[in-house]
């Protein structure tokens, strides 16, 4: 059975995986490839934006799309895993609202942050959840993130609830740790909610479960469309037949959808005159260079 390559937006909720919200979309669209572009955590809820049939190719490039959260961070106690569902193993004195706003100003552009010990990162070729479930301190990698927007929401001691948007791979939880450390107390995330993957909202999300169909599914064609990064090119039948078996194509034969002029390297989606995607790649010296070929 064929189906249309394209997304679904899911608005997972907390208490399961990721993997398993996926469930509801295997079955609708099975024989279908499927995947989730960017991980949330049991506890979170939000957003999942899930790649179906061709689109699974363009994974890497949707999961290094920023994000954008709902957060609460919860001052005065620190757990192991810094969310909800780990052990409190530290207490301080809960810091002032004036004390916070200082202190988050530091987190804006560019920062460095420590993985959070209970993270799916490999350490030594081994996840370092693992390792700290087996009760072992280990050196943890770093890593540089950039956060684009913090901004407080409300302040009920000792709950800070605030809104950040951030590069791909940023964790939450260990900015509550820092955050924590810079007020001279500890934190950790009580509540986390994503709402946004790039251009792509919560609101535009359906629950997970079944009665999932081909209804909720956004076409490859019109997802793309919205990320400002990717061009897309239509071509007729005998280019179609031309990129299906890697052969030469030049810039001057296509034309590009909405006016769009890329630069050479800048992503290109192409599609047959049906809209399903062909290949994604970049011209270079008006030739196209292959990413990859949907067949």
């Amino acid at each position: 059975m064929s189906f249309a390559d394209g997304a679904i937006f899911l608005d997972k909720a907390n208490g399961i995986s990721s993997h398993s919200a996926l469930g509801a979309v295997k079955r609708a669209f099975f024989g279908a490839k499927v995947g989730h572009s960017g991980t949330l955590d049991p506890f979170a809820s939000g957003l999942l934006v899930v790649l179906v049939g061709r689109l699974t190719k363009l994974s890497d490039w949707i999961t290094q799309l920023d994000k954008t959260y709902e957060a609460i961070f919860r001052f005065g106690t620190q757990t192991d895993t810094l969310d909800p569902e780990g052990e409190v193993i530290a207490s301080a004195a809960v810091p002032s609202l004036a004390t916070i706003e200082r202190s988050v100003c530091g987190f804006l552009g560019t920062i460095r942050q420590t993985v959070p010990a209970y993270s799916a990162v490999h350490v030594d070729g081994e996840r370092a959840y693992r390792r700290a479930r087996a009760g072992e301190r280990v050196a943890l990698p770093e890593r540089t993130v950039h956060i684009r927007d913090f901004t407080i929401l409300d302040w009920t001691p000792p709950d800070l609830s605030a809104r950040i948007q951030a590069s791909s791979g940023t964790y939450i939880r260990a900015i509550a740790r820092d955050l924590g450390r810079e007020c001279d107390s500890v934190a950790h995330v009580v509540a986390l909610r994503r709402t946004a993957v790039g251009p792509f909202t919560v609101e535009q999300a359906v629950p997970g479960g079944d009665g999932l169909g081909s209804e909720h599914l956004l076409p490859a064609y019109d997802f793309l469309s919205q990320l400002s990064r990717f061009s897309r090119t239509i071509v007729g039948p005998a280019d179609a037949t031309t990129i299906r078996n890697g052969g030469l194509l030049m810039r001057t034969s296509i034309r590009f959808e909405d006016g769009a002029d890329p630069a050479d390297g800048e992503p290109v989606a192409v599609f047959s005159d049906e809209r399903r995607l062909l290949a994604v790649g970049s011209f270079e010296s008006g030739r196209f260079r292959y990413r990859f070929v949907c067949g």
